[in-house]
């Protein structure tokens, strides 16, 4: 989160705080949506975020259920992070590595990652926290940090959590 350093991050906000964005510069630093749709014909700033709105729910979940489908059958290996991308593929490329499921155990890394932003999903990541691969812990930790008022309840077993011994 270095961006929040920034000079123009801190003018935004400021300017935000004292009311003088519009609705499109307010979502600069509004919570993010976990989800985005925008009509690019009708929309070509993509300012309207259609995923929301209920006459667009089958396209969102068309567009989900491809995405997800994709995912699984590529094996993205950019779900990892760099650190231990380069660790687990020392002794191979991460071309090959993504082909090992012992070794890159994608479908649970993926259901991890799509926990992120869910609602009333801290419990589970809290428990993916203590998983045997160290990137399905990597994406509790990231979920629970984005579910910020949803973690409260559970600061002593976040906490807990800190004491793991990979670096990401």
């Amino acid at each position: 989160k270095y961006q929040e350093w920034g000079d123009i991050t801190r003018t935004i906000r400021a300017d935000y705080a004292a009311g003088r964005v519009n609705a499109a510069q307010a979502d600069l630093v509004q919570a993010r949506p976990l989800e985005y749709l925008y009509d690019r014909r009708q929309d070509t700033l993509q300012v309207n975020n259609l995923a929301t709105n209920s006459g667009y729910q089958p396209v969102v979940s068309r567009m989900r259920a491809a995405l997800h489908t994709h995912l699984l059958d590529v094996q993205d290996v950019l779900f990892m992070p760099e650190y231990e991308m380069a660790r687990r593929a020392e002794h191979a490329t991460p071309y090959a590595l993504r082909k090992d499921a012992a070794a890159y155990p994608f479908p649970r890394i993926l259901d991890a990652a799509v926990q992120v932003g869910q609602q009333d999903a801290a419990e589970q990541q809290l428990k993916l926290l203590k998983d045997e691969d160290a990137v399905v812990r990597y994406w509790g930790a990231v979920g629970l940090d984005a579910g910020t008022d949803a973690v409260k309840p559970f600061r002593e077993q976040v906490a807990a959590a800190l004491d793991d011994p990979h670096p990401s």
